[in-house]
């Protein structure tokens, strides 16, 4: 009887440590862009108290523009333990960007998922809120 349940529990781990992983993630030079508004928008909100954060404020404050034709739309809306950012892209990506130190810095902590879903954003950036300095929780790109 023992073996019975054993062998049981030895199948369900088996096959459920063989399931393929919805989430995959990347780090790589095409994806800078989502760096660089990550890292804009948490100064943005460190520094102001915004509650949304649309593209005419960005390409005022993005003096380089390295990025300012690559979103199509941003929506910023809080949901229950972090603040949301979600994207569009534009169909003019630029994908040989330049980053700050600040920057690289960003980019060796935060890893990008790409997760399957059908949505109508390209990504989101999660922020923690304030109690934890809008820290960048997560980068997601949908496809």
């Amino acid at each position: 009887m023992n073996h019975f349940f054993l062998s049981i529990i030895i199948i369900v781990i088996s096959f459920s440590c063989a399931l393929p992983k919805k989430v995959e993630s990347t780090q790589n030079n095409e994806n800078q862009d989502i760096l660089i508004l990550a890292s804009m928008i948490n100064k943005e909100l460190n520094t102001s108290n915004i509650r949304e954060y649309n593209l005419e404020n960005f390409h005022l404050k993005e003096s380089l523009n390295r990025i300012s034709s690559n979103f199509l739309w941003t929506k910023m809306e809080a949901k229950e333990g972090y603040i949301s950012l979600k994207f569009k892209f534009s169909k003019v990506r630029q994908n040989n960007i330049t980053l700050t130190n600040e920057e690289i810095e960003l980019a060796k902590l935060i890893k990008i998922k790409v997760k399957k879903q059908g949505d109508l954003d390209d990504g989101e950036i999660k922020f923690a809120y304030p109690e934890r300095f809008y820290r960048v929780k997560q980068i997601l790109l949908f496809k």
